[in-house]
Formats: structure tokens, sequence, C-alpha cells
């Protein structure tokens, strides 16, 4: 990423590994045909923490009502993390989130 994000090191990416394989071993059938399964939601809003887009909701809850409900309510959407970072296209985003809560 630009050379600005630094991957964290070795035994602590074991340590997310073991935590997550155990989470998936405990929480999902063991089967050949279900090998690779991860809810959607916590997984993008954990790497959008990790690359720092993840969008701030709760100053929507003040400075926006209308975009905090389409967060929180609507439908998640990757371009929900578009609203923050260096190229951020906030009133296309908020326009597209807004539609849905609208």
């Amino acid at each position: 990423m630009a050379g600005k994000l630094w991957l964290p090191s070795v035994e602590k990416m074991e340590k997310d590994i073991k935590a997550k394989e155990d989470e998936i071993a405990w929480r999902y059938y063991a089967s050949e045909r279900h090998t690779v399964q991860v809810d959607w939601v916590p997984f993008m809003n954990e790497l959008a923490r990790e690359v720092g887009v993840y969008p701030p909701i709760w100053k929507y809850f003040f400075t926006d009502p209308k975009l905090f409900r389409a967060l929180v309510f609507g439908p998640a959407a990757a371009y929900q993390f578009r609203l923050t970072g260096k190229r951020f296209k906030c009133r296309l985003m908020q326009t597209k989130l807004c539609y849905f809560c609208c």
C-alpha cells in the first residue's frame, strides 16, 4: 500500500490466524465443501480498520443522521469504506448509502 503500512510480526499474524481458525472450527460444520468461510461484514470491518478506512459511524450520528441510519440499518456495501481515507468520494458515497435508507 504505497509503503505506508507494514505487516505485523510473524508471531502476531500466527496468533491471529490460530484464533480465526479456532473460531471457524467452532462455528462452522466441518466438511470438505465448507473449508473457507468467514462472515463478510466482520471481515470487511477488520480489514478496513487495518488499512485506516473504517468509517467513523458515531460521528455521523451527530453530523449526518441520514448517513448514520444508512450505515447502521442499510445493507453492508464495500463503498461505505470510501467515506474516509485519502481519496474518499464523500458526496457520491453518501448519495449511494442514503439511497437505501431514505
